[in-house]
């Protein structure tokens, strides 16, 4: 098979960021996807109020081509509550994003997973508008990450996934009615937690923790030593990333394959070489996302038929059916043919620049 066509894919969590960055990356999410999670921990402002939710559609809409369908989300911080959520809800947005303080891009004024039971009255509405079965469903979606333990003390990154594990399980234990997404998961273990979840817990992957191990990104002291190739939850061992690929292409439909994309200017990445600084973590992954993916299922599955089929239902189906969506009807096409990804597009590094990718979008 080396040419095929499926249902246009769903981005369930992406980053469009803001202003000139916004216009330089979006063109190529509206060449590739039908409908876009739009996280919200934007620079200077984070997306956290009905209003923010409006304003930050229209900058969207004004930069998209028609058809183009953000789906709007709201980050989780000190400031939120209950009436902030049901107007961000009415506004339009359908995530509330989780991640911790101080865990990835743009998260300081996040709460901990030590203090995230401060927001159970917000989580409490957020899981009524779930078990309203005449409302659309709100997502509570989760960065799985603790940067520091109950003492202070900074977690190494390649143990992060692991240490909010018990913060994960609890979450699922009171909120049996709420829809949770644990994002971007990168170890086995965490890949078999959610498989043991009821149905209203899924689970991301994204090809990064398929293609990329813990050693070509950081050293033994955990120091990034390739930023290009840096981001949150770094890569990890051979083993967890065998686990992600296998689950990847396994039709089990509580996973959904998600490129996301986090796209940072070329000096911001560069940061390690700046004494004392580090890199921006994240890729910008939108332009490369079809033909990793693609790439991926073909490798793992001999059947073309089925492969074709589960990478379909991986990025074009089960995500629309966990939120009660109708499946889209536009097409994407991908034939096999080589071609060279550009190292950077605007100033903006892309993920796998100057590599040879076996397949692209018609």
């Amino acid at each position: 098979m080396n040419t095929f066509t499926i249902r246009k894919p769903d981005n369930p969590h992406g980053h469009l960021r803001l202003g000139f960055m916004m216009q330089r990356v979006l063109p190529f999410a509206d060449r590739i996807f039908s409908r876009y999670v739009v996280m919200g921990n934007t620079f200077p402002r984070l997306i956290e109020t009905g209003e923010d939710v409006d304003v930050y559609r229209r900058n969207i809409m004004a930069c998209a081509m028609p058809g183009f369908c953000p789906v709007m989300s709201i980050m989780l911080t000190e400031r939120t509550t209950s009436e902030i959520l049901r107007e961000a809800y009415d506004a339009g947005a359908r995530y509330v994003k989780f991640i911790g303080k101080g865990v990835s891009t743009n998260s300081d004024e996040g709460i901990s997973f030590f203090g995230l039971k401060k927001k159970y009255p917000v989580l409490r509405e957020v899981e009524k508008i779930c078990l309203d079965t005449k409302k659309e469903d709100m997502i509570f979606s989760v960065h799985p990450e603790l940067n520091e333990n109950s003492k202070g003390e900074r977690i190494p990154y390649i143990y992060r996934e692991e240490a909010s594990l018990p913060f994960c399980r609890q979450l699922v234990e009171d909120f049996p009615g709420l829809k949770i997404i644990f994002e971007h998961l990168s170890t086995r273990e965490m890949i078999e937690f959610v498989k043991s979840t009821p149905p209203n817990v899924a689970g991301t992957l994204t090809p990064m923790s398929a293609i990329v191990a813990y050693e070509e990104v950081c050293n033994e002291a955990g120091e990034v030593i390739n930023p290009l190739k840096f981001f949150k939850p770094v890569a990890k061992r051979i083993d967890d990333m065998i686990a992600v690929r296998e689950t990847m292409v396994s039709g089990n439909p509580k996973f959904f394959v998600i490129p996301d994309s986090a796209p940072h200017e070329m000096h911001k990445k560069q940061l390690h070489l700046l004494k004392g600084k580090k890199p921006a973590a994240g890729v910008f992954s939108d332009p490369v996302f079809m033909p990793l993916v693609t790439d991926i299922f073909f490798s793992e599955i001999s059947d073309s038929e089925l492969a074709r089929q589960r990478l379909e239902d991986a990025t074009s189906r089960f995500w629309a059916e966990f939120m009660r969506l109708p499946l889209n009807i536009e097409t994407i096409t991908l034939k096999r043919e080589e071609w060279t990804v550009p190292f950077e597009y605007g100033g903006i590094p892309i993920f796998m620049g100057g590599q040879t990718l076996n397949w692209q979008v018609v």
